[in-house]
């Protein structure tokens, strides 16, 4: 692959753009983009921030145009918004009780068949709290190395955030161990 200067920065823009809906680089002013910095960078609205922070707004602003060589247009497009993921409402979306109890059973599986694979649910409990007074159980599953005395044997530890991706797991090794 060919990492040139161009294509290197073209990417970098496009994933800029990406957390304003793909609008154009020439779409998005300071305002935008320091909006979307008070997010990323103190969680609040910008007009949350005190003067100092508001300053290093200022400077993260200077910082990101001489990264993306381009110069945002002053003031605010009304017409550009921008993602801040723990600040926008949530869409949610009501599903039959169905679902819910198809996805259960598949995750019930999804842990029979890891098992069987030599997995072990381990789980770990944070110390602290996070800034919203949650203290949240991170699960995972956890395979010792096959062959202990082999100088190269690793566990092997899976980590997954979506039922969904847990479930595509497991029933693959559900069927490798059927096959095999």
């Amino acid at each position: 692959m060919n990492f040139d200067h161009e294509s290197v920065l073209d990417y970098l823009r496009n994933v800029f753009k990406g957390w304003f809906f793909d609008a154009s680089l020439e779409k998005i002013r300071k305002g935008n983009v320091a909006i979307w910095l008070a997010w990323a960078f103190f969680d609040c609205d910008l007009y949350q921030l005190n003067s100092s922070e508001e300053q290093e707004i200022q400077e993260f602003i200077t910082n990101l145009e001489a990264f993306l060589e381009f110069k945002f247009g002053d003031g605010r497009n009304p017409n550009v918004t921008c993602i801040r993921l723990t600040l926008d409402p949530v869409q949610a979306k009501s599903r039959p009780l169905i679902y819910y109890v198809v996805i259960s059973f598949f995750r019930y599986l999804s842990h029979i068949t890891l098992g069987q694979m030599g997995f072990i649910t381990r789980t770990i409990i944070p110390i602290g709290l996070d800034k919203h007074g949650i203290s949240m159980p991170q699960r995972f599953f956890y395979r010792p190395a096959l062959y202990e005395s082999s100088p190269n044997a690793k566990p092997i530890v899976f980590l997954h955030g979506n039922t969904a991706v847990l479930i595509f797991f497991s029933m693959s090794g559900f069927i490798f161990l059927f096959l095999f």
